[in-house]
């Protein structure tokens, strides 16, 4: 098996039916579809047995449920259950151009053997095949996550990962909170491996009103140690400035004001204070001078 396409599902299951069409009509038949529905409270498991009952499906489908844990969670889920050699991260509103596993394919036999690299990335784009995001010239770029920003490789992309490598990268669990971002994963993962980045559009993209990507907010606000976590391997592992890292230390006191007590912003942060404090006299000082 080459390729492991996998699902996260939460109380989406009238979504499902675009991308189980666009897989049908994939020209790269080697992979298969892994579903994981985070404890959804719809009809995904009737919608699910109808893709296993459609006799024009020609990949293998696998379906679990699990508790409401949330997205994250339920990547790690899907890593373990992975049979292929990569992992594509394909969600519930989203689909695939027909020849998307056909073009990942190719890449990933340039990086397969190669150690320094921990998979391959397409980007995204709208139906209207609209680029979402930057990118930068040429077909293909070597980078590390971290150099994204550098090298004009911003917005949402389309990774596909070797399976072995994110076996050592799960993602850590914070108790009841149901959310952190994936790029936590990716900036730990940027330390040791590297991306090859390609320009063609490998993913079609639909950023619903119910999605994460439009409710960020309130699912940070639901998991202030996940979102600390995430803050300090961001600012470890991305080379931000001192300047960006205190903006991080400030805007996550801004959002958490009222919620934890300052003592506990510190500890989730895991700073000493006078670097909390600075940070806050700072972007006081730069938000007065703005609205002189």
């Amino acid at each position: 098996m080459q390729i492991s396409i996998f699902t996260p599902v939460y109380n989406r299951a009238d979504l499902l039916q675009s991308l189980f069409e666009s897989l049908k009509k994939q020209s790269f038949r080697d992979f298969e579809w892994i579903i994981v529905d985070d404890g959804s409270r719809d009809h995904i498991s009737e919608v699910v047995q109808g893709f296993m009952n459609d006799d024009s499906r020609f990949f293998e489908v696998q379906f679990v449920r699990q508790e409401n844990s949330g997205k994250h969670m339920a990547i790690n889920r899907g890593i373990d259950m992975a049979q292929g050699k990569f992992f594509f991260i394909v969600d519930s509103d989203d689909h695939l151009p027909e020849d998307a596993l056909e073009k990942i394919y190719d890449w990933v036999k340039t990086v397969e053997h190669d150690d320094s690299f921990c998979g391959v990335s397409g980007t995204r784009g709208t139906v209207s095949n609209i680029l979402i995001g930057n990118t930068f010239e040429g077909h293909f770029l070597d980078a590390y996550y971290w150099e994204r920003a550098s090298k004009n490789i911003i917005g949402d992309k389309a990774e596909v990962y070797k399976t072995e490598v994110l076996k050592n990268f799960k993602f850590p669990s914070f108790g009841d909170e149901k959310f952190l971002t994936e790029e936590t994963v990716w900036y730990l993962m940027g330390e040791d491996y590297k991306i090859r980045y390609y320009n063609d559009i490998i993913y079609y993209s639909d950023y619903l009103d119910d999605g994460l990507s439009k409710n960020i907010n309130k699912h940070l606000l639901n998991s202030p140690k996940g979102y600390a976590y995430s803050i300090q391997i961001r600012n470890k592992y991305s080379r931000n400035s001192l300047k960006s890292r205190l903006a991080s230390y400030y805007y996550y006191g801004e959002l958490f004001s009222g919620l934890l007590t300052e003592e506990e912003i510190i500890e989730n942060l895991q700073i000493r204070k006078e670097t909390y404090i600075f940070a806050k006299l700072l972007w006081n000082l730069v938000y007065r001078i703005k609205n002189k």
